[in-house]
């Protein structure tokens, strides 16, 4: 009397560094081609691959082929000798075992049910020799001695009649008391077996998830039909159906790589992860990490090619973009030196401050929900109480210090900011925070270099137009040249200027407008572990805190393991062959997925992020706080009852609201229709 669990093996127990099987068959073809063994380029090989496969299952009584039968109907097809084609049969083994990569979560199930005593059995529907696959899984842990392997190409019998359950039921030779399987495909692992009456659960987490097929569509809807006609009824034995040939479909090599490594990174979560933890890793896999790469990478390139030596990050978004520019490096061997730099628009706008000017009080009166005299007042470092009376003279009362600012006020507070006094004591505070910056930038080595480059999310590059007027009052001899590369410039002034690089604005510019609406799940991405920059003091930054607790326990290491298990995955299967174009336009398209239409799930996760609009952060609420149908009504009807940044499809997701989708799909349409007529 004995417990079974038993387990699939492709993408259950392994998966590949290919979106799709058949994908392999092109590299195998590359090869080929550049040993001699054949005259036809890659994807041609691949496709007869597919076709000797078909004809060898057509003429096999059971429909189930070994690997050399394969190979026999190719070398037929295509006239090789006998030499040649059992090279290129080995050279399938060798890509095959170099592409498989295990599948931790299915590994820490199988050792689980080794502590409960069951016999451990792997099943699978395959033309790959046993002691080949039994290898891999001895390699990656999965196997261990007392274990059966049972293969349908050297059985003879498969899992879609039930036949190698079957096979494996007769050779254990004992009563089976309970029988548990696990494996991918919810037809031959879920439904046959259970009919069988043995237990079965479904293993999603190895097939390809909604971002991955929206860049690499699977088969088509005949294919799918057909393949579940021949498990269930066999029709293949009356010729009905397994005489027509398959539709072929190949991919580009980079983008079964491109979506393989976003799968990679997806399953590579640790087991400790919650729910909500667990979602958050999976859009850094799909989402986060993908934009990211593509973004670093070009920076890198761009660096390169204006011959820079050394790039600053800007915190808080540089921390995980030096990250990955460390991965990236990794594999390309970039010798530009990547170094963190602690800054804000809170500790750099003031330092840059000479006059009240126009450009200085876009910043200084820069709208926000929460825009009142009081976060005008703390961006500059001013007490509101010791200018009571100028306030209150000029029509500003204290209650009214901490409600937000209506339009029409904004410029009665511009004046009371050019009142003599008021200016005189701003220039004094902006004077001080300057020389604690550039103190701070002589310790970072920033006076070193005549050209220098930084890196930010963006969004209007002031920033970098702060520290180059900093940079200009600087006693320094060497003043750098600075030049900024950003994912995008936004409404900004500088979009066309030569010292500020936009990575959508150079590779996909009618895609600019679009990131109004993505920048603060943007921002959300690129979270720190640390505190917002305030200022610096003998030549360290001072944060307002060391940590990061509310991000933390949101699930800030989820995010950046997801980001950054993307990157590696990634980073080791980047062969270059595409256009930066193709690859941003495919993670665009998931985070435009992950935008208009996130899953409930996804909502409940990023909703709660706890998100800051204000220069200065004293406050954090939900990126999604509670929302009500009269707030909805508001929102529709003004820009006022609405917040800057909003998230209308996820709102409209999590409460049913149908009006508020249909408003940001007329939203949407509109930008369109402008956007058009300014061409």
């Amino acid at each position: 009397m004995i417990r079974v669990s038993s387990f699939d093996v492709f993408d259950t127990c392994l998966t590949r560094i290919f979106a799709y099987p058949v994908d392999l068959f092109v590299e195998v073809g590359e090869v080929s081609l550049k040993n001699g063994w054949v005259t036809i380029d890659s994807r041609e090989f691949a496709a007869r691959r597919i076709l000797a496969e078909h004809a060898a299952r057509n003429s096999a009584p059971s429909r189930e082929v070994s690997l050399a039968q394969i190979y026999r109907e190719l070398g037929l097809n295509l006239g090789l000798a006998p030499k040649i084609i059992l090279e290129i049969q080995n050279t399938e083994l060798l890509i095959e075992g170099q592409s498989l990569q295990p599948i931790s979560e299915t590994r820490f199930r199988i050792a689980e049910a080794r502590r409960q005593g069951r016999q451990i059995l792997f099943l699978s529907d395959m033309y790959l020799p046993t002691l080949f696959l039994e290898g891999l899984l001895r390699k990656h842990e999965f196997y261990e001695d007392g274990d059966f392997l049972y293969i349908s190409g050297e059985v003879g019998r498969h899992k879609g009649d039930g036949g190698l359950f079957q096979h494996a039921r007769d050779l254990l030779k004992k009563d089976v008391t309970e029988w548990v399987h696990l494996g991918d495909n919810k037809n031959v692992d879920v439904m046959v077996p259970r009919r069988m009456g043995l237990q079965a659960e479904h293993f999603e987490s190895g097939l390809l998830n909604r971002y991955e097929l929206q860049i690499c569509p699977g088969f088509r809807f005949r294919q799918k039909v057909e393949r579940r006609l021949l498990a269930i009824t066999r029709l293949d034995r009356l010729k009905i159906i397994s005489q027509r040939s398959p539709r072929i479909v190949l991919r580009e090599k980079w983008k079964s790589h491109f979506v393989a490594a976003m799968r990679l990174a997806r399953l590579a979560k640790p087991d400790n992860l919650d729910s909500q933890q667990k979602v958050i890793w999976d859009i850094g896999a799909n989402v986060a990490g993908p934009l990211f790469y593509g973004y670093v990478k070009w920076m890198l390139n761009q660096a390169e090619e204006k011959k820079l030596s050394r790039l600053y990050f800007i915190a808080r978004d540089g921390q995980i973009l030096i990250k990955i520019a460390e991965i990236v490096q990794s594999f390309q061997n970039s010798s530009i030196d990547c170094r963190y730099l602690y800054g804000s628009r809170h500790a750099w706008l003031p330092a840059s401050l000479d006059e009240i000017d126009a450009s200085h009080l876009r910043w200084i009166l820069a709208p926000t929900p929460s825009l009142c005299v009081q976060e005008v007042f703390s961006r500059l470092e001013i007490s509101t109480e010791k200018h009571r009376q100028l306030l209150e003279s000029s029509g500003f009362s204290e209650e009214t210090w901490k409600k937000p600012i209506v339009a029409p006020l904004l410029k009665r507070l511009a004046a009371v900011l050019r009142n003599p006094v008021l200016s005189s004591e701003i220039k004094t505070m902006a004077k001080v925070k300057r020389e604690g910056l550039l103190q701070y930038l002589r310790y970072e080595g920033f006076f070193e270099q005549t050209e220098i480059g930084l890196v930010d999310l963006g969004w209007r590059g002031s920033l970098q137009e702060a520290l180059v007027r900093v940079c200009e009052k600087a006693p320094d001899p060497i003043k750098p040249q600075v030049s900024g590369f950003y994912l995008a410039l936004v409404d900004s002034p500088h979009q066309n200027d030569e010292g500020f690089s936009g990575y959508i604005n150079s590779l996909c510019p009618d895609s600019v407008g679009d990131f109004l609406f993505y920048m603060q799940l943007l921002e959300a991405f690129a979270v720190a572990d640390h505190g917002q920059t305030r200022d610096y003091q003998d030549g360290l930054a001072i944060l307002s805190s060391p940590g990061n607790p509310a991000a933390s326990k949101w699930g800030l290491e989820a995010l950046q393991g997801g980001i950054l298990a993307f990157c590696r995955a990634y980073g080791a299967l980047d062969n270059h062959g595409y256009r930066p174009e193709e690859y941003l336009d495919a993670t665009l398209s998931s985070l435009k997925l992950f935008y208009e239409d996130p899953t409930l799930n996804e909502v409940k996760a990023w909703g709660s992020f706890p998100f800051s609009d204000q220069q200065v952060e004293n406050n954090l609420e939900p990126l999604l706080p509670s929302w009500n149908r009269s707030q909805t009504r508001a929102a529709l009807l003004t820009k006022d009852g609405r917040k800057r940044l909003w998230w209308a499809p996820a709102l409209a997701k999590r409460e049913g609201m149908n009006s508020l989708h249909l408003y940001y799909k007329l939203q949407k349409l509109w930008r369109t229709r402008l956007k058009s007529r300014a061409r």
